[in-house]
């Protein structure tokens, strides 16, 4: 259930990105979903075109690729709050380069991007939200591409930055 108190932390995680107000949030809520998932719940697989976001209420989630021997490696880690999807493949409509998942027993806002992409075109708060943070989305990787990079420090160097960025959006 999403109760005014999850509205509220919700709008002060965004609020960094921009101030979104109480009336578009509750349109927002309209067009979403609550789900409880088990661990190890598969969200987007790779190849499939995505067609929701999401958004932590509880638990850990992580988006992952899987190489030609079957090992895993973990792209990033989603915590709560952290809004998320395969941002390339659902903006192009093209399929997923990686695996999404949650980690932990999770509950998760799910929302319909067309939905979404409709009260966007009909709220300019919303628009300036999405636009905010897409900005930032783009800004964060390509600071993590860069340090990867022009690294000398060896094959641990991006983990670090991943720690630091992680730590960074943690504020």
């Amino acid at each position: 259930m999403i109760t005014p108190d999850l509205i509220q932390a919700f709008k002060d995680n965004v609020s960094e990105f921009y101030d979104i107000s109480y009336e578009s949030l509750h349109l927002l809520k309209e067009i979403t979903e609550v789900k409880e998932l088990k661990a190890g719940t598969i969200l987007e697989n790779v190849g499939d075109i995505p067609n929701s976001v999401y958004v932590i209420i509880d638990g850990y989630c992580r988006s992952y690729f899987v190489n030609e021997k079957g090992k895993e490696f973990t792209k990033a880690i989603y915590k709560p709050l952290d809004i998320f999807t395969s941002f390339n493949a659902i903006i192009k409509q093209i399929p997923a380069d990686c695996y999404y998942a949650t980690l932990t027993k999770c509950t998760v806002i799910v929302t319909n991007y067309n939905e979404y992409i409709n009260l966007r075109e009909q709220h300019p708060d919303i628009l300036k939200f999405h636009f905010s943070y897409l900005e930032n989305l783009i800004w964060n990787q390509h600071l993590l591409a860069q340090s990867v990079a022009i690294s000398k420090m060896g094959k641990y160097q991006p983990i670090l930055v991943l720690i630091i960025i992680y730590a960074m959006s943690a504020k």
